[in-house]
């Protein structure tokens, strides 16, 4: 039986795939990842993309997905894309037409809510070792684990690998200072998933090597660094959120293209990063990051990973990178390299690098860049390339498509980067790659804005430089408003170009991606004329308008139990009890006695949850026969408990059944508590080791029966004989042979542990011991195998 549900459960879950291969949806916080395989789909038809907000009229356009052949098992649908710029915990209606035909279909799917259900909070304080959350401790999708260090520091001094250790799922970290890490900051294991770490403070991790410099280790880090072989090994970590920290002055130091370091010398910069996730599963959010450090503590990337040439990479498909303010890397900022597919970059500023984002290669795609803002580059000289380096890389002829969408690079002091895979001297080579309204201002020496390519769609670019024919394209340098750029002290940044600039009202409206503007045409670049700065790090875009929650309990908790929320915000709390007790009402700004609840936070709320104990009840064994029970199994329990009792008989025993206030056949029950119970194990003295006759014969007996994980087998030889000893199934097949030899005179006890010969685990279930002693009839013992 067991056998034909797991046949059962593999044929459902072929089914389901198959179905989620027609049309697959994965949101994020603002996004949504598309894939869709519709019958008759060709490289002549794109994917007409549609969406509103559920309960609204009017549909919205997306950017049209083009078909894109399945070259790997990582692709996901022959048609992929995302659309962008949504609402967070908001159901959107998505409407899908192959372009030429009736073939439409319609999905809905939610975006990711902000506030987070929690199940419970926990308290750590202050700590000098390392805080480990073991995969026991893991909440779940209706209650995360909070642990809340309130602005507590956890400085391990140096001596664990990591302040905060995390094995277990559905955890939030917030508002801890982290520092001296052994390694890192934060260790997630490599399975772990729906993870966020949110208003911390990390810094001074990092091992220094003998050569002086740092080596590949991140504030949040998972998996070790080149530990694996990309090609096979990919990370399960997933649904990682990283959001709102401030992340500086590691303890080490990467070395520079100017700073070799090891025999052959290697010149690629290798040191401390911000966040290192190994070949992640995907749908992974980092925004709102503060980042940066001095010029004696600098990064390799910022942001980054590895398997650069892997089908995943970094970060993971259904990706997202937004809002940060990333500084002093001697690498790039953002290394977003491998597959690429459905990961979008958006809204970041990056100064005091050498390159900004790298996108070598995008094996898969789409990868979406728009709104970033790069400053300063800067690489020492004598640098193995060049003393700058290129805004947006791509270093190899990749299937996966690119979008580059009103981006903007400054050239503060003549000092920023080059343009789009250019820098003096590189090969600028660029494929499947689509721009639009981007502001390409690149360095003095720079021969190209753009690079070069024959399955490119390059146009409405303002580039100071050489470029691909654009038939809305222009040249020129841009002129920006008074007292635009980036501004440190808020973390704001104006791009606005000046009226009189080249590029004002001169870019197209892309569907989803720029649909407002003012005047005649939008801006090209990462401002638009009368919009807000764009903000950035961990006070960017903020809710002003607050509303306050406060609770008490007694016996239990409220969670979350305080904090500010957005007005509007709907949040879930849950009334969670202490040992012993359970949930009976609310009072406060809410009555009634179901949990959890959701509201929406329209005004300051007071929460009360009041607990009752808990009944106590007794449970009381009892055996009848040669045989025991689980000692642990009496005592006294809450109401609701529920206990594991197993019955266990002595040798030449069988258990028969439970009598009292549980009845039944199985060895193993899982009792709930609600009362006293009194429950008796009954036993028998009569062995199963039978010939036809019916007479026991050879001291033939198996030890424990039931058994779990081994049994031992008992026989016994008169004289020399040849043995055979195996095991069958109900019908009749053997499944392993464990003796087939001659055998001199003795007393033999040979294990067993539940396995076949070729070594598989078998299902729990009735099976045979079949002994054969030379030519006499075979002895049959039944034993039974308890999971």
């Amino acid at each position: 039986m067991r056998k034909f549900n797991s046949l059962i459960t593999i044929i459902l879950a072929f089914m389901a795939f198959n179905t989620k291969a027609q049309v697959t949806t994965i949101p994020t916080f603002e996004c949504i990842g598309i894939y869709w395989s519709p019958e008759g789909g060709s490289v002549d038809k794109d994917v007409l993309v549609n969406f509103r907000e559920a309960g609204t009229s009017q549909w919205q356009m997306g950017l049209n997905m083009k078909y894109n052949p399945q070259n790997s098992s990582y692709d996901g649908g022959d048609y992929r894309g995302s659309i962008v710029k949504l609402k967070p915990d908001t159901k959107y209606e998505i409407q899908l037409t192959l372009k030429g035909t009736s073939n439409t279909i319609t999905y809905n799917e939610k975006t990711w809510t902000e506030n987070f259900p929690i199940g419970k909070t926990i308290y750590p304080g202050n700590r000098s070792t390392q805080l480990t959350i073991n995969k026991a401790d893991s909440g779940s999708a209706n209650g995360y684990i909070l642990y809340d260090g309130q602005g507590d520091t956890i400085d391990v001094n140096n001596t664990d690998d990591a302040c905060i250790y995390i094995k277990a799922n559905y955890v939030i970290i917030r508002n801890y200072v982290l520092t001296s890490g052994k390694k890192y900051g934060i260790y997630l294991e490599d399975d772990v998933h729906d993870v966020i770490i949110e208003g911390c403070d990390i810094s001074n991790w990092g091992q220094i090597m003998e050569d002086g410099w740092g080596t590949q280790e991140g504030a949040i880090h998972s998996t070790p660094y080149g530990s694996y072989d990309c090609g096979v090994y990919k990370s399960d970590l997933a649904r990682i959120v990283v959001q709102r920290n401030k992340i500086h002055h590691p303890r080490s130091d990467a070395n520079s293209w100017a700073e070799g370091r090891g025999n052959p010398v290697n010149y690629h910069p290798i040191g401390p990063q911000a966040v290192i996730f190994v070949n992640p599963a995907g749908n992974n959010v980092i925004r709102y990051n503060e980042v940066w450090s001095d010029e004696n503590h600098m990064y390799n990337d910022i942001i980054g990973g590895s398997c650069n040439q892997d089908w995943i990479g970094y970060p993971g498909p259904d990706s997202d990178i937004y809002g940060n303010y990333l500084s002093d890397c001697w690498d790039e900022a953002i290394e977003a390299e491998g597959g690429g597919r459905n990961v979008r970059i958006w809204g970041n500023y990056m100064e005091n690098l050498f390159g900004a984002i790298a996108a070598a290669g995008t094996r898969i795609g789409p990868i979406y860049a728009w709104n970033n803002v790069s400053g300063r580059s800067y690489s020492p000289p004598g640098s193995e390339y060049w003393e700058y380096g290129i805004y947006f890389k791509q270093e190899y002829d990749e299937d996966g498509i690119k979008y580059v969408f009103n981006n903007t690079i400054l050239q503060p002091n003549g000092q920023g980067t080059g343009g789009i895979q250019t820098v003096e001297n590189s090969n600028g080579l660029v494929s499947n790659m689509v721009t639009r309204n981007n502001v390409l201002q690149v360095k003095e020496g720079t021969t190209y804005s753009i690079g070069y390519g024959n399955t490119n769609d390059f146009d409405f670019d303002l580039c100071n430089k050489n470029h691909p024919f654009e038939p809305n394209g222009l040249d020129g340098t841009p002129i920006y408003v008074n007292g635009a750029g980036f501004d440190h002290a808020t973390m704001t940044g104006n791009y606005t170009l000046d009226p009189s600039s080249p590029g004002y009202d001169a870019g197209t409206a892309i569907p989803n991606f720029k649909v407002n503007y003012n005047g005649n045409a939008p801006d090209m670049g990462a401002s638009e004329a009368g919009e807000p700065d764009l903000e950035y790090g961990v006070n960017a875009y903020q809710c002003t308008n607050l509303v306050q929650l406060t609770s008490s309990a007694i016996n239990g908790q409220v969670n979350p139990p305080v904090g500010s929320y957005c007005k509007g915000s709907k949040i879930q709390f849950t009334a969670t009890p202490d040992v012993g007790y359970k949930f009976e009402t609310w009072g406060g700004d809410f009555s009634g006695s179901e949990n959890p609840i959701e509201m929406v936070m329209n005004t300051n709320l007071y929460l009360e949850a009041s607990f009752s104990p808990l009944p106590i009840y007794k449970l009381t064994t009892k055996v009848v026969g040669n045989g025991h029970v689980s000692a642990a199994a009496n005592g006294d329990y809450f109401e609701g408990d529920q206990v594991k009792i197993i019955a266990f008989p002595s040798w030449q025993q069988e258990f028969l059944r439970w009598e009292g206030d549980v009845t039944g056949t199985e060895n193993t029950i899982y009792v709930s508590i609600d009362s006293n119970i009194n429950i008796t194990a009954v036993f028998t003295g009569e062995s199963n080791a039978i010939d036809e006759s019916g007479v026991t014969k050879h001291n033939f007996t198996c030890y424990p029966n039931p058994f779990t994980d081994e049994t031992s087998i008992r026989y016994e030889l008169k004289e020399n004989s040849f043995v055979e000893l195996s095991v069958l199934n109900l019908s009749g097949q053997t499944l392993t042979t464990l003796i087939s030899n001659n055998q001199p005179a003795d007393n033999y006890f040979v294990s067993w542990n539940g396995n076949a010969s070729s070594g598989e685990e078998l299902p729990a279930g009735v099976y045979f011991i079949k002994l054969k002693i030379g030519k006499s009839k075979p002895l049959i013992y039944k034993i039974i195998l308890a999971k």
